[in-house]
């Protein structure tokens, strides 16, 4: 089984993974995120907005992230509920779907659709650890459903995938207010502070600062 992935500055070669991820992703998983962006893409064009499908279209962007979650199995019921709600077929060709596409569009092209992909990807990460904390913000998911509803039409004008682009910068900004002030309301203001920073032999539990939360 063949896939093809280049989202992160870990690629082999700097140029894509094509045999197996550098970051550990194996084939099955890269393919299964493949198909279940495509269904997202066809969920925001196609399925009418609401609070659960805003909810499972950023969880399913977020858990394509690099390092996110190498587990088939969550990713093959991500598929099926996707394949539920947009009453998919999942008929996509189950390999190398971006690269494919950089054979159809050329390479500046198709980078710049992943570009803007990669981008509400991360900014998907920032939304939900927001609203584990309670802070949502509609406009932020009406823009999602509009760069994956863009995306599904393959387009093709490099001013208005550039200009998509420029816009996901902009609305990041928003979700970079919500996930602040989620953090600062609920921890509070962060301050210096003096830790130890030797170690000590034992177990530990390393959780970083958007995962507070989980604790």
């Amino acid at each position: 089984m063949g896939m093809f992935c280049y989202q992160c500055e870990q690629t082999a070669n700097g140029s894509g993974c094509a045999a197996h991820g550098v970051c550990g992703k194996a084939p099955e998983v890269a393919n299964l995120q493949d198909r279940l962006l495509e269904e997202i893409k066809r969920i925001a064009k196609n399925v009418p907005q609401s609070k659960e499908v805003s909810h499972f279209i950023t969880e399913s962007l977020f858990s394509t992230v690099t390092n996110v979650d190498f587990d088939p199995e969550r990713f093959k019921g991500l598929l099926a509920k996707a394949m539920s709600i947009g009453k998919g077929s999942c008929d996509q060709a189950t390999e190398a779907l971006i690269k494919k596409r950089k054979e159809k569009f050329g390479d500046d092209v198709a980078g710049l659709q992943e570009l803007l992909m990669y981008g509400i990807k991360g900014m998907a990460a920032y939304i939900h650890h927001a609203r584990v904390l309670g802070k949502e913000d509609q406009s932020v998911y009406n823009f999602l459903r509009d760069c994956l509803s863009f995306l599904a039409d393959g387009p093709e004008d490099i001013n208005e995938l550039l200009k998509y682009n420029i816009k996901c910068g902009e609305v990041n900004l928003r979700v970079m207010e919500l996930l602040d002030s989620a953090n600062t309301g609920v921890y509070g203001h962060p301050v210096p502070t003096k830790v130890r920073i030797t170690p000590i032999r034992g177990k530990a539990i390393l959780v970083s600062g958007h995962d507070l939360k989980d604790l």
